[in-house]
């Protein structure tokens, strides 16, 4: 199919690009300790791209008919007509396939029989508590085939599962939520438990933090909502287009000299060998020692800075490849989480915001309400903090670190690790 689509195009145009999505989804809900729905989606579809007199032309379609190929790419050259200008050429390298398959796969009564077991846990240890429970078996194959002689596929399969608790006292609504991504047949659903009843233990008291500049600590969840400005910064188009907070700043210090972030796709949940565009993947450092060593780009940015692509084109289903990131590590410190929280007198933790990412990400400043924050007082957790925000610039804050955490946690979603980060100074600001 996708070589007679190339075979097609090849009559028309210069080069072209088929790359074929199939994607299957079968996920479970649960809502207020009842089971909700259980449902069953699937995606198939293919995106061609071409050159043609210079020019790049794209489109996309679910309907797999051979009788329908022609259309596809008459749409996609005549798109080409008032297309981006193109001074790069699609890859010639053979690239590495991929096959990561679970070994059992769940079914809809594994997925249901896991999230009645979740939501038992809860009821037995916080019986306050109201529970919503996603859990969602995700299958997907990619294949990408082009004119150069480029061909490669990448399978994989995963489970996704996450647990939100509530619990509601008069006019205070707690809310506590943790996730996590496995390629493990044996849904171990421990660590998230484990953690909201943490949490939940950690929350039963509550204070009030008057305005003012504390120590605060970040963890792994809150890191990922500091650092929503990074990866834009980071972009080789936002350099081109000189919306970069690190434009003309490349080898020089742009945070804490402790902070090294790099990119290395063949860690995470989904490891990758080749990006969306049939580039081959590499690890990448991003900035060492708080030196800015690089950018990222895709095929068509990199063309237009005149530099190597990166193997950062990737696609949000069928849509067309842009820059983008994939497996992100911040190195770990030398502090255990425990001791950053020993180390202050009076400060704060903060866990979860509401609104994370509506700050200015092209300058890093934030202002962002605490949904889920705590208390540090001598060096103990005492209780849960109500009514405050956070305000201050994501940058500013990377070269106002006093400890890093030396064992830096993915996220849930299997593709961030980061570390819990405490800063020196923030403004804590009380809405009361």
């Amino acid at each position: 199919m996708l070589n007679e689509i190339l075979d097609i195009a090849s009559k028309y145009v210069d080069a072209a690009e088929v790359y074929y999505l199939e994607s299957n989804a079968t996920p479970v809900n649960f809502e207020v300790n009842k089971l909700k729905s259980t449902e069953s989606k699937e995606t198939r579809g293919i995106a061609l791209r071409v050159i043609k007199g210079g020019k790049l032309g794209f489109a996309s379609t679910t309907d797999l008919e051979p009788s329908k190929f022609e259309q596809l790419v008459k749409y996609a050259m005549e798109i080409a007509d008032f297309g981006a200008e193109v001074n790069w050429a699609l890859p010639t390298h053979q690239v590495e396939s991929s096959n990561l398959k679970m070994k059992s796969p769940p079914d809809f009564d594994k997925l249901i029989s896991v999230g009645r077991d979740i939501i038992g846990v809860m009821k037995e240890k916080e019986p306050e508590t109201l529970n919503n429970v996603s859990l969602n078996y995700t299958k997907s194959r990619e294949v990408i085939v082009n004119s150069n002689g480029v061909s490669a596929h990448r399978e994989y399969d995963y489970v996704s599962y996450s647990l939100s608790s509530q619990i509601i006292k008069n006019n205070d609504i707690l809310y506590v939520y943790e996730g996590l991504a496995t390629i493990d047949s044996d849904i171990s659903y421990n660590k998230v438990t484990n953690k909201v009843l943490e949490t939940l233990k950690n929350s039963k008291a509550m204070f009030q933090v008057n305005t003012k500049a504390l120590p605060v600590i970040f963890t792994p969840k809150a890191m990922s909502s500091l650092l929503i400005p990074l990866e834009p910064a980071l972009s080789g188009k936002s350099v081109l287009q000189g919306s970069s907070y690190f434009s003309k700043k490349l080898n020089t210090k742009v945070a804490d000299e402790r902070i090294t972030i790099y990119e290395d796709p063949s860690q995470g949940l989904i490891p990758l060998t080749f990006d969306d565009e049939g580039v081959p993947v590499s690890k990448k450092t991003y900035i060492e020692n708080g030196v800015l060593k690089g950018f990222y780009y895709d095929l068509q940015t990199a063309g237009e800075a005149k530099v190597k692509p990166t193997g950062n084109g990737f696609r949000g289903g069928l849509s067309d490849a842009s820059p983008s990131v994939s497996n992100i590590i911040f190195e770990g410190g030398d502090k255990t989480f425990q001791e950053m929280v020993e180390s202050i007198e009076e400060g704060i933790i903060v866990d979860q915001f509401l609104g994370a990412g509506q700050g200015n990400t092209l300058s890093g400043a934030f202002s962002l309400n605490i949904a889920l924050g705590f208390l540090i007082e001598k060096g103990k957790i005492v209780g849960r903090i109500k009514d405050c925000m956070l305000s201050g610039n994501t940058f500013t804050a990377l070269n106002n670190i006093k400890y890093i955490e030396k064992n830096p946690d993915w996220l849930g979603s299997g593709n961030r690790k980061y570390p819990a980060v405490l800063f020196d100074n923030m403004n804590v600001v009380s809405k009361k």
